[in-house]
């Protein structure tokens, strides 16, 4: 089992086994933290414009972060991994 669901039919989100990434990458994932599709995503991951923001994780966490740290600069400018989650 990679992924396990609630009763909502949302990822309950505990932790993961392993990170995404094995360095501290920021990535692009446009999740919300509550797994839902954010309105931030950088007009659908097509420009790089510093004005425009994305919703970014952190690529090396195994927590929650992982699809949505506020810690991470989230100018559409910025190159990051795109994790593309489909449901």
């Amino acid at each position: 089992t990679i992924f396990t669901t609630n009763g909502s039919s949302t990822f309950s989100f505990g932790a993961l086994t392993n990170a995404i990434s094995s360095s501290a990458a920021s990535v692009w994932t446009g999740l919300n933290s509550d797994w839902t599709s954010s309105t931030d995503h950088c007009t659908n991951w097509s420009i790089s414009n510093a004005s425009k923001a994305g919703i970014a994780g952190n690529g090396a966490a195994t927590d929650g972060t992982v699809i949505l740290d506020g810690s991470i600069d989230t100018k559409c400018n910025n190159l990051y991994y795109l994790i593309c989650v489909e449901q």
